[in-house]
Order: structure tokens, then sequence, then C-alpha cells
């Protein structure tokens, strides 16, 4: 069995190309075959159009170009190598990157523990909301908590290398009339769509090492069209209203399946709190800030991961915040570790460390900027 690498350029991309095909040989596992797929409509010249340092690569490390004709932009990265090397591994890389030494290391690992599913190195997590699909732009992207883990709601994403295991296809995923009809420019989404028809799940890769973006080549970026554009979505619709229609029964599983946008913010505000272990969490305060995050916590429905609401005078507190019991400071219990939530300003908290220096404990530390997207889109 070997190993193909997969990817396509147009025009505006291409003096930089070599760059990328000098990253892919130097990969610490190395491939088969680079095959670099251009269409000879838009480079008209052939190998006179190309610059010459991409030419001189020319049987290194497996790597040539193969010239096809039509112009099926994106698609052109896995349509050719996917219906060739069937029974080969298959990796598509964008034309963008200076790749890690260990990206194709990264991908064979996975694949070798997942060997049925496809393997990527950056993905979206497909949510829903009010009984549809969020928007592409609100597809989830922080999904450290998902690593491993094969999903069929996870949309794999060209930039960081995708891995396709042998025979994962069928014709389906070649059908031109179907391809320029409905996913013209979205590969990905065109992926996404048949991966969905033939249960085949996304892993997601967390890379080892990070890849570099080349200068000067995000100028002219499609994605970025279809991103703010609509085309994302519009194909979305397409895809799905597609597959509605035709498969229904294949549509309302997969669907049924898809967190919402508050069922994922629920698990990542959880793996924030559980990245302490098993112990017990405290919210130390009973202010403005430490009602903030109750209300938070209590939209999430988490509140009854906090063991109690920690304050220095319980005299002049409730009883209780939000259900919550409020301790003072002195009744927390000295055997084991904890977890601390700081419900207290900046200014406070030195104060706070101050006292807390007896025990064994850690802050939580909950993302703003997360914080921040969960009410954007509520």
């Amino acid at each position: 069995m070997r190993i193909i690498i997969s990817l396509t350029s147009y025009p505006s991309r291409i003096d930089g190309v070599y760059k990328v095909i000098e990253s892919l040989c130097r990969q610490t596992v190395p491939v088969d075959e680079i095959v670099l797929y251009l269409s000879s409509e838009e480079f008209p010249d052939r190998e006179d159009g190309i610059p010459f340092r991409l030419r001189s690569l020319s049987g290194k490390g497996g790597f040539r170009i193969e010239w096809v004709g039509g112009n099926l932009k994106s698609h052109k990265k896995y349509y050719y190598a996917l219906r060739q090397y069937r029974k080969d591994i298959v990796i598509t890389v964008d034309d963008d990157k200076i790749y890690a030494d260990t990206m194709v290391s990264d991908l064979i690992e996975s694949w070798r523990r997942f060997p049925d599913a496809i393997s990527a190195r950056s993905v979206r997590m497909i949510v829903k909301k009010n009984g549809a699909l969020e928007v592409y732009s609100k597809w989830k992207t922080r999904l450290e908590q998902y690593v491993d883990s094969p999903r069929m709601d996870l949309c794999a994403t060209g930039v960081g290398g995708i891995c396709y295991p042998p025979f994962v296809t069928d014709d389906n995923w070649f059908n031109l009339d179907d391809i320029l009809h409905m996913a013209e420019n979205q590969d990905d989404l065109w992926l996404k769509y048949n991966e969905i028809i033939n249960n085949v799940p996304v892993v997601y890769v967390e890379p080892s090492q990070n890849d570099v973006t080349i200068e000067g080549s995000q100028t002219v970026r499609l994605a970025s069209a279809n991103l703010y554009g609509g085309e994302n979505d519009k194909c979305i619709n397409d895809l799905i209203g597609f597959m509605r229609n035709k498969r229904p029964e294949k549509y309302n599983d997969w669907f049924q399946n898809l967190m919402s946008a508050d069922e994922y913010y629920h698990y990542r505000f959880e793996a924030m709190i559980d990245s302490v272990g098993a112990v017990r969490i405290y919210l130390y305060g009973a202010g403005k800030t430490a009602l903030f995050y109750l209300d938070l916590l209590e939209q999430l429905q988490l509140t009854d991961m906090i063991s109690a609401v920690v304050v220095t005078d319980k005299t002049v507190n409730p009883l209780e915040i939000r259900g919550i019991n409020i301790i003072q400071f002195d009744e927390i219990a000295e055997e084991g570790k904890i977890g601390i939530i700081y419900g207290v300003s900046e200014a406070n908290r030195t104060e706070i460390q101050y006292l807390l220096r007896r025990y064994d404990y850690q802050f939580i530390s909950f993302n703003m900027t997360e914080i921040k997207k969960y009410y954007s889109e509520k």
C-alpha cells in the first residue's frame, strides 16, 4: 500500500507552490508520490507557464505535475487522486502552506489507529440551532477535547492535510453534474456530504508541529469569499436539501445526533472545569463577577459542578446564591486538592491567593473569548 500526496493550484498562487513541495519532500515519513494536478485551461502554456523553481523539483520525493482538462477548481485536489489511487492512502494538502515535517506522520499514525475514518489536522464541528444547521461561520473550531475521536459531526478542512484511507470512496463522490450544480467551489463540503452518505467518520488529529502560511498567498483567497459571501451556506443548504429529499432516513439519523450550539458550549465549559480533575470546585466571591459566572453556569446547566460559593465573611451574605450554599473561607476542608473559580475582580485576586496559600488548589480559568462568543450567539 502506497502513500500519495495530492494537491492543486492556480495561476495567482503558483509562484509559491515550490515551497509547499519542498516541505512535502522533507517529511519524516516519506511518501511514494506527490502529484500536483493543474488545469491546462488555467495554464495554456503548460510547463512553459510554470515557474522554474517548481519545475526543477520534478522527480524529487516522487513529485510530478499531472495535467488535466477542464477546470474543477479546488476539486482537483482530491478528484483525480482518489479515483486513480483507490487502493492506496491519499493525503490531500493545500497550496498555501509550508507543512511541518511531521504532517504525514501525524496523519498516518491516526490512520493506523482509525483505519476506517478520515483523519484531518484541521476540522470544524457542525452544530445545529433551532431545528436547522447553524451557519458555516459558526461551526466550531475549538475542539481540543475531541482529538482522536471518530465523529460524524466533524467536517475536515483541507488546510492542515487530510488522510483518506483506501477504498473510502464510491462513484457518487465523482458525480460531476452534482459537483458543478451544488458545490462548484466547495470541495470540503461536497466531501463531507458524501462521507455522511457513506457513514465515514472524521478524526481530528492535533498537529504535533505547526505549519506556516506562505507569505502573500492569502491575497486572493477563495475560502474567504465563500465564508463571508454566503456561498458556503448556499452550498450547505443545497446539499442538505438534496440529502433530505433523496435519503431522508440518512439525513434524519445524522441530523438528530448533531449537538446544538448550547450543548457544544456546555461541554466546552464543562471541560474547562474538569481540567483540574475529580475534585471539589468552589466559586470564590459573591459580588457582580461571581454572579456573572453563576449566570453563565446556570444557562449552561453546570451549576451542579460547584460545591459551594466561598466568601471571606458570610455574615454579610445570604445563605445561598442561585441555589448554591455560601460558606466562609475557613470552612473549606483542607484535605485533598480543590479547584477555585475566581468570582472576584483582578484587584482582589492577590488577597484571595494569599488566603489560599495553605491549600492544594488549582485555579480554573474561563476563556473570556469563549464567553463572548457564547453570548454573541444566544
